[in-house]
């Protein structure tokens, strides 16, 4: 006897159960590693703008009342950001804001200060930070490490 043509009800139902279980695996790492790459994205730019605030620091300014930049209402524009040598930051779901603040007389680039956040906007990790300083240390306020792997 011939057998029909075709796959039964139990070959399918068993395809959709393994399909289950590779989606159930697979949707959580996709998740976390779009928050690494995020985070790497956040991480890269504001080392972009260390780089630039030294370099203005050193360039733009005069001896004995050297400076660092923030730009103006937190980089509404390309052009706000000009003197720091980059086209304003813009990644979906991050935000980057510059403080600067005015030093006192005599200030080297070594005494100004600046700090850049990076803020996620959106996704799980949403309200997470990370910064960089005029030392060029990257940190994470509150020792967050949820953003950095993806954990949130």
């Amino acid at each position: 006897m011939k057998r029909p043509q075709g796959v039964t009800l139990v070959e399918l139902v068993a395809v959709v159960i393994v399909l289950a279980v590779l989606l159930g695996v697979a949707i959580p790492s996709y998740g976390r590693t779009k928050e690494r790459n995020y985070y790497r994205v956040a991480t890269t730019l504001l080392q972009t703008i260390y780089s630039g605030e030294r370099a203005y620091c050193f360039t733009k300014t005069s001896v004995g009342n050297r400076r660092y930049y923030a730009p103006t209402n937190n980089g509404g524009t390309n052009a706000d950001w000009d003197p720091i040598f980059m086209d304003k930051p813009t990644v979906t779901g991050i935000t980057f804001a510059v403080t600067a603040p005015t030093p006192g007389a005599l200030a080297t680039c070594d005494t100004a200060t600046f700090t850049a956040t990076a803020t996620r906007t959106s996704g799980p990790c949403n309200g997470r930070t990370a910064q960089i300083t005029e030392t060029g240390k990257l940190t994470t306020p509150n020792n967050e490490t949820a953003w950095s792997d993806g954990t949130c």
